[in-house]
């Protein structure tokens, strides 16, 4: 039978956003796969292959820009570094700091992530006063930072974690359902994992665990029913939270520099307010959304966004995501939508034009499946060749960052490779408010 052509008009159109989200969303029976990454000419962009000269074609300098950034470090000294950063044509105020943050910055900012961002703290009256969003000056309240656990009561059967009890905080319950570090095999085997083991002694029975876990928020408190922030409700922002984000906010990418060659001081101010840390498995996602809830006066300001653990496809579109596809009876043309992977260390800024656009996490690599990717393309030898642009690569040392404890030279440090073996953690940080 032949479709007419009214039928044919009533059949619904998928978006383009929808399109390259589903493209690249994780197919649970190939849960390793990365041929959607490998074909040329496809959606994907990856600066890592990029800096490579046989792929440098597959995008170019039309829709991806290479560009000298300055980052104002902090310290007495208020130095600067010059690293590189990544533009995109079609997404004006976006750039991808790739590498950004080396190897002990990461496990620091992963260890303060699994260990203090998603407990419970002391709860305390702030004396300082804050803008709220009506402008008007009034204490605000210090809290604990909160997390999706916390919207809904524990079950008849779990048992509540007690508040200071170190044993029962969420990172020493998972570290108990771990393979002693004493008993693991040699690098290169796969370790035994015990999480799915249900019995009195490992931490599945606790109302706060892991396995639960999916955003953790500090700052100002987001609120999911009412969709807004509250002035009075919030916890302390981390010090290397902040630190990290103004440092990527204030950064001055390619032009900001003074014609005798000096740096000139940038003059951009950015507060860190509020931010969520999102914790991912390799079956997470996230659906297409905008960040468009903060004050309108402080839209001005960018988002930063530190990507940590295993590699994401973050999908990147328009202000909308419901323009239709473009096809033989519809002249609609849609905005671009471009799916970047997203590496360990790397820092994404969402500002100018594209503030507001829609984007998504449409899957996690699993830890296998990265490995073959980066042995097919060549990418991890690749990005160690000095012989390349320099990348930030910023030390908690850069960041006159007092470290209390080394997690590097304790066992946390092999605890922390593992949970990075089967997680990816984001930290994005926004103003929610206007300067004052």
């Amino acid at each position: 039978m032949t479709m007419s052509k009214a039928d044919d008009n009533d059949k619904p159109k998928i978006s383009l956003f929808k399109q390259v989200y589903s493209r690249h969303k994780r197919k649970g029976r190939d849960s390793n796969r990365i041929d959607d990454l490998l074909v040329n000419g496809s959606s994907v962009i990856d600066v890592h292959r990029i800096l490579q000269s046989q792929e440098a074609s597959a995008f170019g300098n039309d829709l991806v820009v290479a560009l000298e950034s300055l980052l104002q470090l902090p310290g007495l000294d208020s130095s600067t570094r010059k690293c590189l950063c990544f533009g995109f044509r079609e997404f004006p105020g976006a750039y991808l700091y790739p590498r950004a943050l080396n190897k002990d910055l990461q496990l620091e900012l992963v260890h303060q992530a699994v260990t203090t961002y998603c407990e419970l703290g002391p709860t305390e009256a702030a004396a300082e006063m804050e803008d709220n969003s009506n402008g008007e000056e009034e204490p605000a309240v210090s809290s604990s930072h909160r997390t999706n656990i916390d919207l809904l009561p524990p079950k008849p059967h779990e048992r509540v974690n007690k508040p200071g009890n170190e044993t029962e905080t969420m990172w020493n319950l998972w570290k108990q359902e771990q393979t002693p570090i004493s008993d693991r095999p040699p690098p290169g085997k796969k370790i035994k994992h015990n999480q799915n083991q249900h019995n009195p002694n490992n931490g599945n029975n606790y109302y706060r665990r892991f396995s639960k876990l999916s955003w953790a928020t500090m700052g100002y408190h987001y609120d999911w029913t009412e969709r807004s922030y509250h002035p009075q409700k919030k916890s302390s922002m981390p010090d290397l939270v902040a630190r990290l984000s103004i440092l990527f906010a204030t950064s001055q990418p390619s032009r900001e520099t003074e014609q005798n060659g000096t740096v000139s001081p940038s003059t951009l101010k950015f507060t860190p307010s509020a931010s969520i840390v999102n914790y991912y498995t390799t079956k997470s996602t996230m659906g297409g959304h905008r960040d468009d809830l903060e004050d309108p006066d402080a839209m001005d300001k960018p988002i930063v966004s530190m990507s940590l653990g295993l590699p994401g496809i973050f999908v990147l579109g328009g202000p909308t995501k419901d323009e239709e596809s473009c096809n033989e009876r519809n002249s609609v043309t849609p905005h671009p939508v471009r799916a970047i992977v997203l590496r360990p260390g790397d820092v994404l800024i969402m500002g100018g034009d594209s503030r507001l656009n829609y984007h998504a996490m449409s899957r996690v690599l699993p830890y296998e499946a990265a490995l073959e990717y980066e042995k097919r393309t060549g990418c991890r030898d690749s990005c160690m060749d000095d012989a390349l642009p320099s990348f930030a690569n910023l030390s908690p040392k850069d960041l006159s960052l007092e470290r209390h404890d080394n997690t590097a030279e304790n066992d946390d440090f092999a605890y922390l490779t593992e949970y990075l073996r089967h997680h990816r953690v984001n930290i994005n940080v926004r103003q929610v408010y206007p300067d004052k």
